[in-house]
């Protein structure tokens, strides 16, 4: 009895050992090919990003990228700025490429794939704030899941230790099937035509679903519901500006997209938008020191970048948390930004361009 218990223990462990060696493998190359063949399969909206970038690459329109976050997601809105800088079909193209956790990391990344595509901007205006450029960074969280390889662990190792989600990174690179069961399942479905053809529409087209998740705010949130989620939202952004440095993964990403931007010959509007005043009491004055000191530092050795700092210029009934705006928010920041655009010397060069067409005024 004893050597055929034996001989079943090694073939118990042997099974085992291959059922984990299998595991690893399929995960391994799982990755791979999330990483490098089907990268929009982890990163939501990237395929119809890049779809917008080919068409755009086709017309003779200049382009204007706007590369920034939700914030940008939600109030920059680029029909609004179109029409201000010459009307649909005759003006510049605005592509807004903004993405949730959008911080310089993913304008970067995002930048590159545009490129890759033939798109060649005539202008990109660049969302910047201090938690953008601080050393912490709570949003390496998302990067981990939809854009940092294994090649990115190296150099993103202290930040990703520092910001907490360390642990979210390895699990996004030993076992992406399951982290990514939901996209997964979702293109699954697609392939097979049993998708929702709305909810997939939110799931890729971002500007429907910033759209659709302003709308839905304030159909379902009232003010003072409103001002609640804008404390607590404040309260999340003093958790990131907490001994408050500048520096770290997204500072020298800013700083490498800016010099490319610069090489490639691209006018850069830096960005700073609206933000509420719960957010914005966030910025103590040793933080905003900091802050102002680096965007001067980019504009000395970058004298063609401009800086539109446009965080106090809506009021807290525009948001309905401390950082996204209403409808009604967004259309007074589009106008507005068409508004000082116009009126800068980099659009005014680049409205100059053939094809840009006449400008007119925000109405």
């Amino acid at each position: 009895m004893r050597p055929n218990r034996a001989a079943q223990l090694r073939r118990c462990r042997n099974s085992l050992i291959w059922a984990a060696a299998t595991f690893l493998c399929c995960q391994l190359v799982g990755g791979l090919l999330i990483d490098y063949v089907w990268p929009g399969i982890r990163f939501r909206g990237l395929d119809d990003q890049l779809a917008q970038c080919r068409q755009a690459s086709c017309t003779d329109r200049p382009v204007v990228l706007a590369l920034g976050s939700s914030r940008f997601g939600c109030g920059l809105q680029p029909a609004l700025v179109e029409e201000a800088l010459g009307g649909p079909g005759h003006g510049p193209k605005v592509l807004n490429l903004s993405m949730p956790g959008g911080d310089f990391i993913t304008a970067e990344h995002l930048y590159r794939r545009a490129r890759e595509t033939g798109c060649q901007p005539s202008l990109v205006f660049l969302e910047v704030s201090p938690e953008t450029l601080a050393r912490r960074n709570l949003w390496l969280d998302m990067h981990s899941l939809r854009q940092l390889t294994w090649l990115d662990g190296p150099r993103y190792a202290a930040d990703l230790v520092r910001s907490g989600h360390a642990l979210r990174y390895l699990a996004s690179r030993f076992v992406p099937l399951y982290v990514h069961r939901d996209q997964l399942r979702h293109l699954a479905l697609k392939e097979l035509g049993l998708a929702d053809t709305m909810e997939e529409q939110q799931r890729t087209n971002l500007e429907v679903f910033f759209n659709s998740a302003v709308v839905q705010s304030e159909k379902t949130l009232d003010a003072e519901q409103m001002l609640l989620k804008s404390t607590s939202g404040a309260e999340y952004i003093g958790r990131w500006l907490r001994n408050y440095q500048i520096g770290g993964t997204a500072k020298a990403a800013f700083d490498r997209l800016v010099r490319q931007l610069a090489a490639d010959g691209v006018p850069v509007v830096l960005v700073a938008p609206p933000v509420s005043s719960p957010h914005r009491d966030r910025y103590q004055p040793e933080i905003e020191q900091r802050f102002q000191a680096a965007i001067q530092r980019a504009k000395t050795r970058h004298p063609k970048l401009r800086f539109l700092d446009l965080r106090a210029s809506l009021p807290d009934d525009q948001f309905y948390d401390n950082h996204h705006t209403t409808m009604t928010g967004a259309r007074q920041f589009s106008h507005r930004l068409a508004q000082e655009l116009i009126t800068s010397v980099e659009v005014t060069a680049a409205g100059a361009m053939p094809g840009s067409g006449p400008q007119s005024a925000p109405r």
